[in-house]
């Protein structure tokens, strides 16, 4: 017996001669050897098996000693699939993320997710994976995995976020007094609702914000209510670790017309 690849002697194969309801069986040597001694003449079916090999099977008609020599296929690893979807904390699929399973410092597979964020990996050996997204602007952390089979496994990927800061002031042609007690709140996107107010210097600090076109509302009492746009750009590939500074300074318009009077 040898293996079919190296042609090298293959040890412990066992060897099944089967003749209707009777079988002996032997085991391969060092050599890769066996016998089957004390036959009747006839035909039988031999079968060859050992494991991590695919078996085979002869069939052989004795009529005097004969030599049956062998070879046998290493079996392929069983292969498995990942799935699974990847979306943000507010539910929004992602597609065009890039997937891969890494093992042993080497990429073994990858796929793209698809518009409902959606990806699949098959052809997976069974070992152990570090799992990994990448979309720009977005991140997530790397998933350790053992796969033993077919295995789903989602992830969350948010968006790399800013530290929103300035001031709110009285609009001209009042001279720049701070507003303090004003409210900021953010009207849409994945952050909406949120609000901040002013301090007794007029300053304000949203933290962090996602990036995004956002919508800003700035009202207090006695002041006309304000709408703006702050479009917080893409930080990258930023790793989710750090959070960006970024200056944004507003002006309110007393209704009164009178510059400075409202508490």
């Amino acid at each position: 017996m040898r293996d079919s690849a190296a042609f090298q002697p293959l040890a412990g194969v066992h060897v099944m001669l089967v003749e209707g309801a009777v079988t002996r069986g032997v085991d391969t040597n060092a050599q890769g050897r066996y016998e089957i001694p004390d036959l009747l003449a006839g035909t039988f079916e031999v079968q060859f098996s050992r494991d991590g090999y695919n078996s085979a099977q002869r069939t052989v008609s004795l009529t005097a000693d004969v030599v049956l020599d062998v070879t046998l296929d290493a079996a392929l690893p069983p292969r498995y699939t990942l799935s699974g979807v990847v979306r943000t904390p507010w539910n929004e699929l992602l597609g065009e993320v890039g997937v891969e399973a890494v093992a042993d410092g080497r990429v073994r597979g990858g796929s793209t997710t698809t518009s409902s964020g959606a990806y699949d990996m098959p052809g997976l050996a069974p070992t152990d994976y570090v799992v990994r997204v990448r979309k720009w602007g977005y991140y997530a952390r790397d998933v350790a995995v053992h796969l033993t089979g077919d295995t789903r496994l989602d992830f969350i990927m948010d968006r790399g976020k800013w530290a929103l800061h300035g001031t709110v002031e009285e609009s001209a042609p009042c001279v720049a007094k701070p507003v303090r007690g004003a409210t900021l709140r953010v009207l849409d996107g994945p952050d909406a609702g949120v609000s901040v107010t002013t301090s007794s210097l007029g300053e304000y600090d949203f933290q962090p914000l996602r990036w995004g076109s956002i919508q800003l509302q700035i009202s207090k009492p006695g002041y006309l209510t304000a709408q703006t746009t702050v479009d917080l750009p893409s930080p990258g590939s930023d790793d989710g670790t750090g959070i960006l500074p970024i200056d944004a300074n507003f002006r309110l318009t007393p209704t009164s017309g009178t510059c400075g009077t409202t508490p």
